[in-house]
């Protein structure tokens, strides 16, 4: 497994009243060879080789201020005060265990049929480009105004394995790496007047190197193949957090904890 696109490069952006952190597209290739233990050897129908992934931590605040500072200041936390569990897997929906960003049939293959040994899987690829929308103005309770976005932060953190099951159901972690990305933005007003959110130091994409086996965190070993509804979705869990942020106002500006 190699990547053909690292995690690198994020960008920002503001459009209709909505700031967008985004990313360029991540991929990883896998190239798997399924040989033989003995000659004439086949593969049954079953076998499935695909990728896991499990969200390890969410970081997701914005801090608001009034126009003048009897406007007030609001801090919205949709990161870790607002997530229901702090680590989820990323599937498409509850109760799933394939990563299928990339779409199904380029994220994994399966013997569907009897396959004679040796086998040269035909190549598939780990595909994920996260992106966040961010509203620039938000209601204060406090003072009845309209505050405007000032600055804003999310950094995500991730563990992706390539794994192979069994007709049996049974799971074994090949390779793993784990993998990041963080925005952190300001508000900056460009030559027209507009108001921008240039990123700070410290955004951008990081990953490790691919490492053979599986993790050594047993809790997350467990949580990558659960059949229990242990491991939730992350999909759902971001969607709730969303809906139902931790918010903070104050009735003039304030600097708010967890802005970090």
């Amino acid at each position: 497994m190699r990547f053909s696109r690292p995690p690198g490069r994020v960008w920002s952006s503001v459009n209709g009243g909505v700031l967008t952190f985004g990313t360029s597209d991540i991929q990883a290739d896998a190239d798997c060879l399924i040989l033989p233990e003995k000659s004439g050897e086949v593969l049954p129908a079953g076998w499935k080789l695909g990728f896991i992934q499990l969200q390890l931590a969410e970081t997701n605040w914005a801090y608001y201020k009034g126009r003048t500072e009897a406007e007030g200041a609001v801090f919205v936390d949709s990161g870790v005060a607002a997530r229901s569990v702090a680590v989820c897997r990323d599937t498409s929906a509850e109760g799933l265990i394939w990563y299928t960003g990339a779409g199904v049939a380029d994220s994994s293959k399966e013997t569907l049929q009897s396959t004679a040994l040796p086998w040269k899987v035909p190549m598939f690829y780990f595909g994920d480009s996260p992106r966040v929308e961010i509203p620039v103005e938000f209601f204060n309770a406090q003072t009845g105004a309209r505050n405007v976005l000032e600055e804003a932060k999310v950094s995500m953190s991730f563990l992706t394995t390539l794994s192979i099951r069994d007709p049996k159901l049974r799971y074994r972690h090949l390779r793993h790496f784990y993998w990041g990305l963080t925005w952190h933005a300001r508000r900056a007003a460009d030559l027209g007047g507009s108001f921008v959110y240039p990123l700070l130091p410290g955004s951008g994409g990081n990953c490790t190197q691919v490492k053979s086996g599986a993790p050594k965190d047993p809790k997350h070993c467990a949580l990558l193949t659960d059949e229990s509804r242990m491991a939730r979705c992350c999909n759902e869990v971001a969607s709730l957090a969303g809906m139902h942020p931790v918010v903070r106002s104050a009735a003039k500006w304030a600097v708010f904890a967890g802005m970090k």
